[in-house]
Formats: structure tokens, C-alpha cells, sequence
């Protein structure tokens, strides 16, 4: 795989990578629930792909930022990214402001 502009996608000494290619293989609409997701992980999930779509070296974005987004309290919020990681859709590194990453195989 060739994996364009990684050296541009650093920002502050931990890079945001999500590379244009890997979204491209996401569908583009779960429509639904999909591999065990909830609704609203589905929905969550669907956001985090969306927010990368445009521009892959954009960062992750942060719970408020989610809260808007969705409409959600911040709990809600949580509750549902925590289920995302479980299940191995996205990653977090703890205690850090956007550091959520997709965990897309290609």
C-alpha cells in the first residue's frame, strides 16, 4: 500500500494518520446496525468516518465536538465511544485530547 502524506499529517508530536485509501474501502452509510454495533455506535462510528473523509490529516475530534454533532450529553458520549473501543472499532490513548484512531483493515 502506498501511504500518501504521512509526514504532512503529524501535528504536535503524535500524528493523526487515517489515510484517504483505508476510508475509501468504509461504506460510505451503515444504515442500521452493522457487526454488533448499537444504533447509536453505528452512528458514532459513521460521524468519525465522515469527519476523516474530506481531509485525512484532519484530528480527532473531541467529546464536545461529538456532543455537538450528535446532540448527545456527555456521558452519552462516552458511554458509546467506550463501546466502540471494546469492540475494536477505534482506539484511544487514555488521558489524551484526540487520540481516537479507526481501526480499519485493509
Amino acid at each position: 500500500m502506498i501511504i500518501a502524506g504521512f509526514e504532512a499529517c503529524k501535528t504536535n508530536d503524535h500524528p493523526t494518520i487515517i489515510y484517504a485509501a483505508m476510508l475509501a474501502a468504509v461504506p460510505i452509510q451503515f444504515n442500521g446496525i452493522i457487526g454488533g454495533l448499537t444504533g447509536r455506535q453505528a452512528q458514532l462510528y459513521q460521524f468519525l468516518i465522515d469527519w476523516w473523509k474530506d481531509d485525512p490529516c484532519r484530528p480527532s475530534p473531541v467529546r464536545r465536538e461529538i456532543q455537538a454533532a450528535t446532540g448527545w450529553g456527555s456521558s452519552s458520549v462516552y458511554y458509546v465511544l467506550n463501546g466502540l473501543q471494546e469492540r475494536g472499532f477505534i482506539t484511544r490513548e487514555r488521558n489524551r485530547h484526540r487520540s481516537i484512531k479507526l481501526n480499519i483493515d485493509t
